[in-house]
């Protein structure tokens, strides 16, 4: 893994993968934290994933500055193919089981609640809050600074960024 100090992670934390991982300064992953490094995983700086909080799934995932990933919430860059073409589990060999992977992207200042899920191939946009228990969809795009809740994820309310973007502009001039 990649990282940049400061630098926290907690002692039982559990990475696979981690030479596909670059995490930016300024992170913070709790302990029972899971990350699959995939393909490929982009962490920014100023990142929180709490408490048992996980990234599976094998694929592609970019996590922008300043986000939260809360207690719980599960983030998916791949799946089994359910439609019956091929059998589905990690132990059943390539040509019969073939997995559907897809890039996620996270976009910075966004905030996944408590046992929000992500499935493979949405773009949660800059801002975006994901409330808790919400289900992003398979490809779903959520608006920037907007709110979502629900089972599947529906925009219920718009979301003040001035006063965040000024906040970051203070601390990374402070940063120097």
């Amino acid at each position: 893994m990649n990282f940049k100090e400061p630098f926290t992670m907690f002692p039982f934390t559990k990475i696979i993968d981690g030479q596909n991982i670059e995490v930016g300064h300024h992170c913070q992953f709790d302990d029972f934290v899971f990350i699959d490094g995939g393909k490929r995983t982009t962490i920014g700086d100023y990142v929180h994933i709490a408490t048992f909080a996980s990234i599976l799934g094998g694929g592609v995932i970019s996590i922008g500055s300043f986000t939260t990933l809360s207690s719980g919430c599960r983030v998916y860059t791949g799946t089994d193919n359910f439609d019956g073409s091929t059998l589905c589990g990690a132990p059943v060999p390539s040509p019969f089981r073939e997995p559907i992977r897809a890039s996620v992207h996270i976009g910075k200042h966004a905030l996944i609640g408590a046992n929000a899920v992500i499935l493979p191939g949405a773009s949660i946009c800059e801002g975006t809050v994901i409330a808790a228990g919400a289900v992003v969809l398979a490809g779903q795009l959520c608006k920037s600074w907007t709110i979502y809740a629900g089972v599947p994820a529906k925009a219920v309310k718009s979301r003040p960024y001035a006063q965040m973007e000024e906040l970051e502009r203070q601390l990374r001039a402070k940063e120097g």
